[in-house]
């Protein structure tokens, strides 16, 4: 009997290098699989960042860029109560120097409460006619006065005079009814007087020349520590001397002698 000679195993035939990725064992290709999903992953992740720094730079110019912007985002200031007790009834607290004016574009009546405040009529009778302010002594010795009280003694302020009659002034510095300063038109002899008024007495300080004094002229006085100007128009025309600067009401008022009938308008002023 005859015994088979076994044949030793045929080895396959091993591939080259980048063969069919079959033959690599399986937990190697998951590994490259997940390699590949990774890459993805983070390739979309680095965009999302991109465009995320885009955009808060965007944002970051806007803020600086853009004033409004920034003003808004800031919280609002609050008072203190030192600077709450300077309100009254008499006029608002005026912080700054901003400008105020008042047109007095309001139902006939009561001068009331305008743009730069609550008016007071310290002497004579006031109204509101036709969108303008009107004062009306009651004797014709009488001095006619309406304030606003702000926050300051140091002011500008400027008012129009449609049809300016004799007397008819810009008060300044006013502590009381009684004491105050005023500046006023005379348009027959065009020039500007300045007066003091001292516990009702008025004082003559001083007059200048101003030959633009007529219709709808901008009578103005600036008050500044020691200092007065007078201004017609927006031009100087005069300056004088304040030895006591006391007094933080502004307003309007007719002088000493003046006419019975004072018409104003446009009345404006600011804290400096």
């Amino acid at each position: 009997m005859t015994r088979a000679t076994r044949q030793p195993p045929i080895d396959a035939p091993s591939k080259p290098d980048g063969g069919d990725s079959s033959s690599r064992p399986p937990n190697t290709r998951r590994r490259s699989n997940l390699g590949r999903k990774l890459s993805r992953i983070e390739l979309v992740s680095i965009g999302s960042v991109g465009l995320l720094l885009m955009a808060m730079a965007t944002i970051y110019l806007v803020r600086f860029d853009d004033p409004s912007f920034v003003q808004t985002s800031r919280p609002p200031r609050t008072r203190s109560k030192a600077h709450q007790s300077h309100s009254s009834a008499d006029g608002p607290e005026n912080i700054g120097p901003k400008l105020k004016v008042d047109d007095f574009s309001r139902d006939d009546g009561q001068l009331g409460t305008g743009p730069g405040g609550t008016w007071e009529a310290r002497a004579g009778g006031w109204t509101i006619r036709n969108g303008q302010a009107q004062g009306e002594p009651r004797s014709p010795d009488e001095l006619a006065l309406a304030t606003l009280t702000v926050a300051g003694i140091n002011t500008r302020s400027a008012v129009r005079l449609p049809k300016p009659e004799a007397g008819t002034g810009l008060a300044f510095r006013v502590s009381s009814s009684q004491n105050y300063w005023l500046a006023s038109v005379n348009p027959a002899t065009a020039n500007i007087t300045v007066h003091r008024i001292e516990n009702g007495t008025a004082v003559a300080v001083g007059t200048t020349a101003a030959a633009e004094v007529g219709p709808d002229m901008k009578l103005g006085v600036t008050a500044q520590a020691g200092q007065i100007e007078v201004t017609v128009n927006g031009t100087p025309v005069g300056r004088f001397e304040d030895p006591t600067p006391n007094g933080s009401g502004v307003g309007i008022g007719r002088a000493p002698g003046g006419s019975q009938g004072l018409t104003f308008d446009d009345f404006e002023y600011e804290v400096l």
